[in-house]
């Protein structure tokens, strides 16, 4: 007879499986181990074909006599439901078995059940117990796992400098996932010294294994030459390899560089789909760029009414430009009814964010009373903003409203200042405008033959007036 090492009970001599729990009947170390071998064998088999309850079936053999793989690998049964009904907390006493028997997977997964809530009450102190019980026998998830635990303050203090250490650990076994944010560590300084260069080395290493978020990382390196000699071809074709994995600010860049021409041939057709494969990711930069090419034809038929509708969407998640585009389409009812009140609120979240464009225009809704009260005061503010970050246009407008008092003081020497100011940008109006300041002394000191100059620039620029003092006085034609 022979017992069964599982519920002791007896069995012939000639029987392979215990007649009481079913499992295998070992004979012999040399023939135990051998019969093992064989059965996890045949249960990865079945298992990589998709024979889950024979699979399930021969790792239940095995777990029963103590095998740790056996143990760990029915947890893996019980966790995902394969040949046997889903069952977290039986997959937790089974991935407990064999962690608590050293295997390096179970110890990892189980932390995954705690950091997770499944089959067990959650609790992040565990879950980091147990990736660093994993880690330190170098499981490389584990590491992973452990690395955002010190980042994140999760089951263990914030410690920047540990998880890039443990970033460090699992990078260096190829884990793609630790490689990249090892390169996200150094790029922005934290836990390391700020280094562009190693950055870039470790993105490249991570997409060159295939990951989509080193891929688009790596390719902005490339397009900005950050930590890289900047190369557009390169940039396009990391790009382009991230995008075609789905990645969305990939298929925005994309769509950008064959839009220019960076790095490839252009192609506006392209670059318009690889726009809407984005957009309709949520990205917003894509829904700007998609309803520009809506609205404007660009590689794709005129269709404003569609356009806008993308302008919205972008325009919702806070994109300055959408928000600024939307406003003038309502404003101007192209491809929406006008709604002179609706555009000036999407006017005002852009110019909000400083942009120049907006605020300018803002300015002028204040002026005129178009979609709110008119308010030249606050006119003359948001011409100001716009004009100190050198809107020629706006620096104009103030020019003018100091000229005549409007929404400000009068004060000839402020007009001269933001006249000339516009001036220098080649405003027509400001070089014109400025050229009489200069002539007649007026916020300025005279110099004639600077207003000449001027009085030259507004006429090459197209000013009539200009050109008719240049004739009169000078004797001077453009």
């Amino acid at each position: 007879m022979i017992k069964c090492a599982a519920c002791e009970k007896e069995n012939w001599d000639y029987a392979r499986y215990c007649t009481g729990c079913g499992l295998p009947l070992f004979r012999g170390a040399e023939n135990a181990a051998a019969e093992i071998e064989e059965t996890l064998r045949r249960a990865d088999d079945y298992l990589n074909e998709g024979e889950y309850q024979q699979a399930f079936a021969c790792y239940l053999k095995l777990a029963g006599h103590g095998n740790a793989y056996a143990q760990y690998n029915l947890g893996l049964c019980y966790e995902h439901g394969q040949g046997v009904p889903q069952d977290y907390k039986k997959a937790v006493l089974w991935y407990r078995k064999a962690a608590e028997q050293g295997d390096e997977n179970a110890q990892n997964n189980l932390g995954y059940c705690f950091s997770m809530g499944l089959g067990v009450e959650k609790n992040e102190t565990a879950a980091a117990d147990c990736y660093e019980l994993s880690a330190n026998g170098g499981n490389r998830y584990a590491q992973l796992k452990l690395a955002y635990c010190y980042q994140f303050g999760r089951g263990r203090e914030r410690d920047y400098k540990k998880a890039v250490h443990w970033f460090r650990m699992a990078a260096e076994q190829k884990n793609a996932v630790a490689q990249l944010n090892l390169g996200v560590c150094y790029e922005f300084g934290e836990g390391v010294e700020q280094n562009y260069t190693k950055a870039a080395d470790w993105y490249l290493r991570s997409a060159e294994l295939g990951n989509d978020n080193a891929q688009y990382n790596i390719g902005y390196c490339y397009e900005h030459g950050q930590g890289i000699v900047k190369d557009f071809e390169r940039a396009y074709h990391w790009y382009r390899q991230s995008a075609e994995q789905g990645y969305a600010d990939a298929q925005y860049s994309v769509g950008y560089f064959l839009q220019k021409g960076l790095g490839t041939e252009r192609n506006e057709e392209e670059a318009v789909a690889w726009f809407k494969a984005s957009a309709e990711q949520g990205n917003n930069r894509a829904q700007y760029s998609y309803a520009v090419c809506l609205l404007k034809g660009i590689g794709i038929p005129e269709n404003a009414q569609e356009g806008y509708l993308w302008l919205v969407k972008s325009a919702e998640q806070g994109n300055v430009y959408a928000q600024f585009s939307a406003g003038r389409c309502l404003l101007l009812g192209h491809g929406v009814t006008a709604n002179p009140a609706e555009g000036y609120r999407y006017l005002c979240l852009s110019a909000k964010q400083g942009y120049a464009d907006a605020q300018f225009e803002v300015g002028n809704c204040c002026m005129s009373g178009e979609g709110t009260l008119v308010n030249t005061s606050k006119g003359v503010e948001w011409y100001r903003k716009a004009a100190e970050q050198g809107h020629a246009d706006a620096q104009y407008y103030l020019g003018c409203c100091y000229a005549v008092g409007n929404g400000v003081e009068k004060s000839d020497s402020d007009a001269a200042f933001w006249y000339g100011k516009a001036a220098a940008a080649n405003h027509a109006n400001a070089c014109y405008n400025y050229a009489v300041c200069l002539e007649k002394g007026r916020g300025t000191d005279v110099d004639p033959a600077a207003a000449r100059g001027f009085y030259r620039r507004a006429a090459v620029f197209g000013h009539e007036a200009a050109a008719k003092v240049l004739k009169e006085t000078y004797h001077e034609f453009v």
